[in-house]
């Protein structure tokens, strides 16, 4: 899907994994080109927030809003970038990765105290790869106890992986790592290219 395998960036605290998402899914895009400075902004300005930080549970419209906005004015890359909530997370947003032209930025159960945003990259048979963009160390604890992404496909490291989620356990109902969860509660933001327009005649 990519010309050549992204670099992602893990989040800085355990807040921001909104805005940390958000910039890796642009990067699936812009791995040649500079992202600017005023594009990272808009992306940090705007992702949902409480006052104590990034909040997954937080209204995400505003983002998107803002995001579009730039695009079209600004960014060098067609991009559109849509909401999806509830049973169409599945229903419409999941089947476009089957094609592997889109990533997609998904709301996920993680513990009891807080949800966590991680991005979509493909899918391989039964697994759903995935970007944590918690750090490192977090990452490898997980795998090394066998949960997740013991051992990545070679697709699975081209696109920039870091964990192989069972489809099974992704779209599990039931609260845990990992897991969608209840339908009702599904949220992710799906980012793909925008065809050019063809050239009209006359």
């Amino acid at each position: 899907m990519f010309k050549s395998t992204p670099t992602f960036h893990s989040q800085v605290t355990d807040e921001d994994c909104v805005p940390a998402t958000v910039i890796n899914a642009i990067r699936c895009f812009a791995v040649r080109r500079s992202i600017s400075a005023e594009l990272i902004r808009t992306v940090w300005a705007h992702a949902p927030r409480t006052s104590g930080g990034w909040d997954t549970q937080s209204n995400t419209k505003p983002l998107i809003s803002q995001l579009s906005k730039f695009w079209r004015k600004k960014f060098p890359l067609r991009l559109a970038v849509q909401l999806f909530e509830g049973d169409a997370v599945q229903q419409f947003a999941m089947p476009s990765m089957w094609k592997g032209d889109v990533v997609i930025a998904f709301n996920v159960y993680y513990s009891s105290a807080h949800d966590h945003y991680v991005l979509g990259l493909g899918i391989e048979d039964d697994k759903v790869l995935l970007f944590d963009p918690l750090p490192d160390d977090d990452v490898k604890a997980k795998v090394a106890r066998g949960l997740y992404g013991k051992k990545l496909s070679a697709l699975a490291r081209s696109l920039g992986a870091n964990l192989a989620v069972p489809v099974d356990t992704f779209f599990g109902t039931k609260n845990k790592p990992y897991t969608l969860g209840p339908i009702e509660t599904r949220e992710c933001v799906r980012f793909r290219r925008r065809p050019k327009k063809l050239a009209t005649a006359g």
